[in-house]
């Protein structure tokens, strides 16, 4: 299974570029210029949280549930933590 999308930051709704994004398994990457990121090689029924966070210290999360076969295509809005 395949997790890709978009890391923007949730006030201005902006693409992010150089975010870290962690999935569940330790897989990692970062995202590019437009803020697109790509993670490969799930296992299907593999569920967990996308953590993602910024040099500037935003940070954001999406909960993941059983993946199934195919691609998930998701947003994750980051923020100033609580």
């Amino acid at each position: 299974a395949v997790v890709f999308g978009t890391v923007v930051e949730a006030a201005s709704g902006r693409a992010l570029a150089g975010v870290e994004v962690n999935g569940p398994g330790g897989h990692r990457t970062w995202s590019d210029t437009e803020g697109r990121f790509r993670l490969e090689g799930f296992q299907v029924g593999v569920s967990g949280t996308l953590e993602a966070s910024s040099a500037s210290g935003l940070v954001g999360e999406n909960r993941l549930r059983p993946l199934s076969g195919g691609e998930l295509e998701v947003v994750i809005r980051l923020r100033r933590p609580r």
